[in-house]
């Protein structure tokens, strides 16, 4: 391993530690590097060793060229090798891109099974955020052929997963959401897709588009437009359950930090 960036660090003092690392791979025998993230968590006298313990109760994913889990008695700590986390079920799934096929088949009603295949072997993944042991959100691309005449197209989906039970609520308000500005005159958004509670997965559907940073300031106006719209009324219409924020929070938010 090269070393890496430090991408997220959390420390509860007399408790735990844990930081999220982006390392360098590189394969002995063809001298090929990739990048795996991974998190190491520090743990008390008290909790490391039943920590430990669980290392072996579990089915990990496996991770090519490095052990999935590994323990550091010396420190107390334990490494946690992406997609494995022992909060977030639901990335374990990624590891097994056919069982993803299947669930896009499964979740995609414009795509049945009978009519499309979606490919495994064109199937990327792409980390879009990650917070251990806490949630993550994953840009899936792959490819979806039609059986009879072999058209093929590109499908985007967006896979978040929880450590609790927010992907539920979450899944609900998206889909009220997407009924509630359906047609040409509110905002586009992506509709969600599927929430599988064994592994506290949500799919949403990936949208075209472009970063906000080549856009002009019509266009950021016109989102800044939308973005009001969803956080009135219509939200409270819906029942959703929000928290109104004013400038003087955020100021007080800027101060504690």
């Amino acid at each position: 391993a090269s070393p890496g960036r430090v991408e997220y660090v959390r420390y509860k003092p007399g408790t735990d530690f844990l930081a999220a690392f982006t390392l360098g791979l590189r394969a002995p025998a063809t001298g090929e590097t990739r990048e795996i993230a991974l998190y190491g968590k520090c743990y008390t006298h008290r909790d490391y060793a039943a920590a430990a313990r669980k290392i072996d109760d579990r089915r990990w994913a496996e991770t090519p060229g490095i052990a999935p889990v590994t323990a550091v008695p010396e420190l107390q700590a334990i490494l946690y090798v992406f997609p494995n986390d022992r909060m977030l079920p639901g990335l374990r799934v990624l590891a097994r891109s056919k069982r993803l096929c299947r669930l896009l088949g499964e979740s995609l009603p414009e795509y049945p099974p009978s009519a499309w295949r979606i490919s495994d072997k064109k199937l990327r993944l792409e980390v879009v955020r990650y917070k251990p042991e806490k949630r993550a959100v994953v840009r899936l691309t792959t490819r979806a052929v039609q059986r009879e005449s072999g058209a093929k197209q590109t499908l985007c989906v967006y896979l978040r997963t929880y450590a609790g039970s927010r992907g539920e609520p979450a899944f609900r308000l998206m889909t009220r959401l997407c009924e509630h500005f359906a047609g040409e005159s509110g905002p586009r958004l992506p509709r969600a897709l599927a929430w599988v509670p064994a592994s506290r997965l949500l799919l949403v559907e990936g949208l075209e588009g472009t970063p906000l940073t080549t856009w002009g300031e019509d266009a950021l106006a016109s989102v800044a437009r939308h973005l009001a719209l969803l956080q009135d009324s219509p939200l409270q219409a819906l029942g959703a359950e929000i928290t109104a924020r004013t400038p003087a929070d955020l100021l007080d938010d800027a101060r504690a930090t």
